[in-house]
């Protein structure tokens, strides 16, 4: 170790030492590399379940929901932002913390088809939504003139904005 530092002359181990550096950086672009090589292999992919998330649906509408504003739950949001992101708009996800009381108050009011949800939606200028068929805004809507169901199976129901000319 002493003729090591001492100032001799290089040691063997002086000289592998710029070689040593480069390890790391070799092995995690090896690793980057593997893991983007399997990115394609479904088993990679973040699995949503279908008992709980709009799965069939989104596959289902995925042409007739981008690029429109969507009114949705705000766990189903989460999923089409994950699925969709940025060619699709939601009014409200899972990060309720961060808006609003306002926010949140028309999000209830949507919710339970408060006597308000009218006005929220022509404000918002939702033109589809995706909505868990248990929720009593998917019985008014489907009533509704202004709003035409395009999909329902049972667990998720869609609706897109009836044009009048």
């Amino acid at each position: 170790m002493a003729a090591d530092y001492g100032g001799s002359k290089p040691s063997a181990s002086f000289i592998r030492a710029p070689a040593m550096s480069w390890l790391p950086l070799v092995a995690v672009l090896v690793i980057a590399s593997m893991l983007h090589l399997r990115s394609d292999n479904y088993r990679w992919k973040a699995q949503f379940p279908e008992v709980r998330f709009p799965v069939a649906a989104c596959e289902a509408l995925e042409d007739r929901m981008v690029e429109r504003r969507v009114l949705s739950s705000d766990q189903w949001s989460d999923y089409l932002i994950y699925s969709f992101y940025p060619r699709m708009k939601v009014f409200f996800d899972g990060r309720s913390d961060f808006y609003a009381p306002s926010i949140r108050g028309e999000y209830l009011q949507l919710m339970g088809a408060g006597w308000r949800w009218e006005e929220i939606v022509d404000r918002h200028q939702f033109d589809a939504a995706l909505l868990p068929l248990e929720w009593s805004l998917a019985s008014a809507m489907k009533v509704h003139p202004d709003w035409a169901v395009v999909y329902d199976d049972g667990m998720a129901v869609s609706f897109e904005r009836v044009t009048r000319e």
